[in-house]
């Protein structure tokens, strides 16, 4: 049994907030954006399959996918309950602020992250304050992957 929800008088089901609806689709498209992540998959149940399945590791990028998605899914749920409990409501640019926040805070304290030019590039997107080597070279190559 599906649990259903009353948001802003229409009845709705988890994976329409988390996956149909247009709001959390502006939050997750801006929040892919920022980390880079460019996904083979024609929706977004696709998409977080995709990234469950393929970021095992504890690559840069398999982290920064984990961490989204939860980050997202918390404040998604957050701003759920804001307007069906407390009749608060946010733009999305709002909630997707809050989520690079929680993100860039988690970031900050990850230790022994590799010298690859993926890497340096995300920590340069990022604005974090790393101890990695950064030539111009990277940060060229940084500028063609985040624009």
């Amino acid at each position: 049994m599906t649990l259903l929800v009353s948001f802003v008088g229409v009845v709705l089901s988890p994976i329409h907030i988390f996956f149909d609806c247009s709001f959390t689709f502006v939050i997750w498209e801006v929040v892919k954006a920022k980390c880079g992540f460019v996904l083979p998959c024609r929706d977004r149940m696709d998409e977080i399959h995709w990234g469950l399945t393929h970021c095992k590791d504890c690559s840069i990028q398999s982290r920064l996918f984990k961490l989204c998605l939860a980050a997202s899914v918390y404040y998604i749920w957050k701003e759920r309950n804001g307007r069906i409990f407390q009749q608060i409501g946010h733009e999305s640019t709002s909630v997707v602020r809050l989520i690079l926040e929680e993100v860039k805070a988690s970031m900050t304290s990850w230790m022994h992250v590799s010298r690859s030019a993926t890497n340096i590039c995300l920590i340069l997107e990022w604005g974090l304050n790393v101890d990695l080597p950064c030539t111009v070279y990277f940060y060229s190559l940084c500028s063609i992957f985040f624009s």
